[in-house]
């Protein structure tokens, strides 16, 4: 779904992204922005995935999770 929307210039955005998993699927995804509660802690995010430091793996229980969401959407 993010590559038919991004292939149709469409801008893709993730709603109430609020914890570090979240963060770090969204930029992995390479989306066009986030909404979240929490501004300051996204940008953090953001700069030290860009830095380089370490960036958290996907956990198993959170792949299930993006497996099960995009399974019911379809």
């Amino acid at each position: 779904m993010i590559a038919d929307a991004k292939a149709a210039n469409r801008p893709v955005y993730a709603w109430t992204a609020n914890e570090d998993k979240a963060f770090d699927w969204c930029i992995r995804q390479g989306l066009d922005g986030v909404i979240t509660d929490d501004p300051r802690k996204f940008i953090a995010y953001r700069k030290a995935f860009q830095v380089g430091n370490e960036v958290p793996r996907w956990e198993l229980g959170t792949l299930l999770n993006y497996l099960k969401i995009n399974l019911f959407a379809m």
